[in-house]
């Protein structure tokens, strides 16, 4: 270590002269810059790249950017122009939207939380026998990590066909999209595909972008509901995460309710007790809020 020479930490040549930071939010930048970059002095109209950012530093950048300033920051538009300017102005752009980055107040939350939907009669608490050992099941987010574990083990421990909803062109595609996400922990899978039913659809939009029809189909003839599918990022704001983590759910409550009461087994995540988790060593029990 003693034989190696001093880092240098100064500023390389590019392409582009050098323009220092002027309001405070381009220091503030600049500031983040240098110190993922351990460059310094940095112009607002320095490529990142070019001063020597990489894919694992960008990472770290956009999670200090994101906590800082508590915005979303679009991958694609930062490739497109790399810099302090441009950075700037895309947080610049998104405090003028007031878009799904700003902070919701614990009235504005309640005004969210109402949703009602009429349940069929179900006599007495007993389990019905279809929740028991269902002929036919639903499952969202069957292609994610968690997902794929569940078609296993849906598949191996039931006899029941699984409806997988799933974002394709096709059915074809979809059929295609789920096997090769299953290979690696189902290898006979081929025993099982005429029990995988994809269902092409999208839990952001209503009915989970179904038909009507096919909508009502699926409440007459399925079970059970196993709801695995979720937009999983503690750094996105609420109005981003609404559309599938909300609306979704609410698409498969509806769905539960209709025709005939179905059990919903939700699959959630631990990072809501993050921040308790990570400031007092208690344990965090099932039924704790």
């Amino acid at each position: 270590h003693k034989a190696l020479p001093i880092p240098d930490t100064s500023r390389p040549e590019l392409s582009v002269p050098f323009v220092k930071p002027c309001t405070s939010q381009e220091e503030k930048l600049a500031d983040i810059w240098s110190d993922v970059l351990d460059v310094f002095p940095i112009g607002i109209n320095d490529s990142f790249f070019e001063l020597g950012g990489d894919s694992l530093r960008l990472m770290q950048l956009m999670t200090q950017v994101e906590r800082l300033f508590e915005a979303t920051i679009s991958f694609a538009d930062f490739f497109k122009q790399p810099t302090i300017a441009s950075l700037s102005g895309q947080l610049s752009c998104k405090k003028r939207a007031a878009n799904a980055t700003e902070f919701m107040s614990v009235a504005q939350l309640e005004t969210e939380a109402p949703f009602t939907c009429e349940p069929p009669s179900c006599s007495g608490s007993k389990p019905q026998q279809h929740w028991t050992k269902p002929k036919t099941v639903l499952l969202t987010g069957a292609t994610g990590f968690i997902g794929r574990f569940l078609l296993q083990e849906l598949l191996q421990r039931t006899d029941a066909t699984v409806y997988c909803l799933v974002r394709s062109q096709t059915i074809a595609k979809g059929r295609q999209q789920l096997q090769q996400s299953l290979r690696k922990t189902l290898p006979n899978i081929g025993a099982f595909k005429d029990r995988i039913e994809p269902l092409i659809g999208d839990l952001t939009l209503p009915r989970m972008g179904l038909a009507q029809n096919q909508f009502k189909h699926l409440a007459e003839t399925v079970d059970v509901i196993y709801h695995s599918a979720a937009n999983v990022n503690l750094f996105y704001p609420y109005a981003t995460l609404k559309p599938t983590n909300i609306v979704g759910t609410q698409s498969v409550l509806t769905l539960a309710s209709q025709s005939k009461l179905k059990p919903v087994h939700y699959v959630s995540t631990l990072d809501v007790f993050e921040s308790l988790a990570t400031t007092c060593p208690s344990i965090i029990y099932e039924n704790d809020n």
